[in-house]
């Protein structure tokens, strides 16, 4: 029995060592731009200055690592927390945080078909002999023809990977996990940007509307000092008109900047995925905001590596790489090994008991040649049985055609 198994372990093996290459090429990044520069344009070192406290220039530094907070080089706590909103609250941003897990528990099923699969199955029944019949497989009396029938199967079978096409599906659910990374960054990473920029527009924007409302009120003050000028008769009606005229000018240009300030606002609601009847409660002025004073600048071979819509189109070469080389697998090339485990035990034997609790119960063995589940190697079945049971003597009583009975005798 123990022979038995090592043969089938060791023709297992050795199927399975044939795995050992895959079919098709063999992915492999595309070489990043080697240019060091961008082109013959100059490249200017610092941004100009202003007046006033945040006037300051910024300077242009190559190779400078970007935080991956990097909203928080304003240093706006509103703003923080707007972004911070945004990526737990945005449906876009969920929606790509679940098709990342959905790739990664495919890939891990899809793992699992290197491992063997193992089956198990066991059954019992009551049944009862026949008394007094042809078909009673002992001639003795039976005082207590009932007895219990116990069959138990386990079953290990694998698939070996011959041709390389598991591991090639393996690599391409590996790579959707990529690809399904790189867009969950992406989004991230479009979804800030635009909470960041909307916040920089409001803030703009409130300060057109500031510096306008501002302008037409010392715009409304100079139209009342013509006025009292012509009254007084040194302004005309020419200079009065011209005054009102302008003052009307700059009164309809506040609407438009009101309008796109609602707009930015509607916009900004919707980034933190709420109801326009949502509206968050922060808002900002330019005052609320603090530019970098040193703002990154990427080689085009290092830009390449931090843009996540380009890693996510490589990703996506990969996954097809991968796809190509499964289409090379031959059709119908898989190879399928099975080792039954409790084979050695039989043939499944049957075993009963006949007495009661006022005579000794004798033991019985019932072998069924004809079940299609024992092995067509046992032609000695005798022999068998002693090997099946070393420990007890089972003399064989009844035999007809490929069933035989055995009784217990030490």
């Amino acid at each position: 029995m123990g022979r038995l198994i090592s043969g089938r372990l060791a023709s297992t093996v050795l199927v399975a060592s044939l795995a050992a290459c895959a079919v098709g090429p063999n992915f492999k990044s595309p070489a990043p731009p080697t240019a060091a520069g961008y082109g013959s344009a100059s490249v200017a070192r610092e941004t100009a200055s202003a007046r006033g406290a945040d006037g300051n220039s910024q300077r242009f530094v190559a190779d400078l690592d970007i935080p991956g907070e990097w909203w928080t080089l304003f240093m706006s706590p509103k703003l923080d927390t707007l972004v911070e909103q945004a990526m737990k609250a945005n449906p876009n941003a969920a929606a790509a945080a679940a098709a990342l897990r959905q790739a990664h528990e495919l890939y891990l099923a899809q793992r699992a078909s290197f491992l063997p699969v193992v089956q198990g199955n066991f059954s019992a029944s009551r049944a009862r002999n026949p008394l007094d019949t042809l078909s009673n497989p002992t001639s003795l009396p039976q005082s207590d023809p009932y007895y219990s029938l116990y069959t138990a199967q386990l079953s290990l079978s694998y698939l070996p990977d011959v041709f390389g096409g598991t591991r090639r599906s393996v690599e391409a659910a590996k790579a959707q996990v990529q690809l399904g990374r790189f867009q969950l960054e992406a989004t991230y990473l479009t979804l800030s940007s635009n909470v960041v920029v909307t916040a920089v527009q409001e803030a703009s924007l409130r300060d057109q509307i500031a510096a306008t409302e501002r302008l037409l009120q010392l715009q409304h003050q100079l139209t009342e000092t013509v006025k009292r000028q012509r009254a007084l008769g040194t302004a005309s009606d020419l200079d009065l008109l011209a005054q009102q005229a302008t003052e009307a000018q700059t009164v309809a240009t506040l609407p438009p900047l009101q309008k796109q300030l609602g707009q930015a606002r509607d916009a900004l609601t919707a980034l933190l995925g709420q109801l326009p009847s949502e509206e968050p409660e922060q808002t900002f002025r330019l005052d609320d905001l603090t530019l970098p004073s040193d703002l990154p600048v990427s080689l085009p071979s290092k830009l390449v590596e931090q843009r996540p819509d380009v890693r996510q189109a490589e990703a996506n070469l990969h996954v097809a790489s991968a796809e190509a080389a499964m289409a090379k697998v031959p059709d119908g090339a898989t190879v399928q090994t099975t080792l039954d485990l409790l084979a050695p035990l039989a043939a499944r034997t049957d075993t009963f008991w006949i007495g009661n609790s006022g005579n000794p119960r004798t033991e019985y063995i019932v072998f069924d040649g004809t079940d299609s589940n024992y092995s067509p190697a046992i032609t000695n079945v005798p022999a068998f049985i002693a090997q099946l049971y070393p420990h007890h003597l089972y003399t064989q009583i009844f035999k007809s055609g490929d069933v035989y009975v055995f009784r217990r005798t030490a």
